[in-house]
């Protein structure tokens, strides 16, 4: 059996949810894909093997040169060139939306759809990237012979707006990788958040609740907030507000960190802030937990559905709720979960893409 899969929209080494859930895929299936034909399509600049933990030997790569790493030859590339590369019976997986339009009759097809963003009234995207998303996202769905998310939340959005039977959407949660914790004590005033900085991450609500609490009750004014995450385009919009606020003090914008930076934040913090619109399935709020640390998340995602004890749940720009958590704070004793470092989820995934195959 083949099993292809395209990496067109993993354009570097630093991971986000779409990479990590695929490298999961590969280190939890490393022993399986063995017996399986693997051919992956990816950027000349991108290790494969790294990524992967796979040798050139446990599969095949076609990679396109980095010079067409644009999101138009992308487009072409997937529409136009990869098509003519299906050759042989199997199946075409894609970790994220977007399937080539021209289906031969000997493939199935299978995309995964972590949330519905593009499909909100007001979201991050621009006119023309808002229409490509729209226009191909939808006729992907159409022509997939199945459809993988990540929460039943986005499972019931994408039923609702294509109008879809419950057994052509699959839910695979995201997994993490488990680890050691570290033995670092919890600031009782550092506050986290983990996400790129968009504007449909709500990252502005957390700087603004953080600035009234500080101003309203001096027993808040050594509140810290670090934020982690590359700059997906509103970096410079929310580095306006700190500095409008004179929040320097208090705010920190750290960019992406490494896997230990992350781990020790994670460790050392008192909550992890969770806010975004939409979400599918944030990854971070899987890492807390696994840290045994609290979440504050907003109810308009898929993030309550994984909810545990100790969790708080506000409505989204709702500020008394907020400060009401934070004016109750404990130590925190809370027991790490490790439901989300289990292989099964992604195991589930191998036994979708071998069942399309028979």
């Amino acid at each position: 059996m083949k099993i292809y899969v395209s990496m067109l929209t993993i354009y570097e080494n630093n991971l986000y949810g779409v990479g990590y859930f695929l490298k999961r895929f590969f280190i939890v299936n490393k022993s399986e894909i063995q017996r399986r034909c693997l051919i992956i399509f990816c950027w000349s600049d991108f290790d494969i093997q790294k990524f992967s933990g796979l040798d050139d030997s446990q599969m095949s790569v076609v990679r396109f040169p980095k010079c067409f790493k644009n999101p138009i030859m992308r487009i072409i590339i997937e529409q136009l060139v990869i098509p003519l590369l299906l050759k042989e019976k199997g199946v075409f997986y894609t970790p994220n939306n977007i399937l080539p339009l021209f289906k031969r009759k000997k493939l199935k097809y299978v995309n995964t759809i972590h949330d519905m963003l593009p499909f909100e009234s007001s979201n991050r995207f621009g006119f023309a990237r808002k229409f490509y998303l729209r226009y191909f996202s939808s006729q992907s769905i159409r022509k997939s012979d199945k459809v993988i998310t990540v929460s039943n939340y986005s499972k019931n959005k994408i039923q609702d707006e294509f109008n879809l039977s419950d057994n052509s959407v699959d839910v695979i949660c995201n997994t993490i990788d488990a680890r050691p914790l570290a033995n670092i004590p919890r600031d009782s005033n550092q506050l986290l958040i983990i996400a790129g900085l968009s504007k449909d991450k709500r990252i502005d609500m957390a700087i603004e609740f953080i600035y009234k609490l500080i101003n309203e009750e001096p027993g808040h004014a050594n509140l810290q907030l670090k934020i982690c995450g590359a700059d997906l385009g509103y970096r410079a919009s929310l580095q306006n507000k700190i500095e409008s606020l004179e929040m320097n003090n208090n705010v920190q914008l750290l960019g992406y960190v490494d896997l230990e930076v992350k781990y020790d934040l994670l460790d050392s913090s008192q909550y992890l802030l969770m806010f975004g619109k939409g979400e599918g399935c944030g990854i971070p709020i899987l890492e807390a937990h696994y840290s045994g640390l609290p979440v504050i998340m907003t109810n308009d995602s898929a993030m309550p559905e994984f909810a545990t004890t100790g969790d708080y749940v506000i409505n989204p720009w709702c500020y008394s709720s907020f400060k009401n958590v934070l004016n109750s704070r404990k130590d925190i004793t809370k027991t790490p979960n490790n439901e989300y470092a289990s292989d099964l989820h992604q195991r589930k995934l191998l036994k979708i893409l071998d069942s399309l195959c028979r």
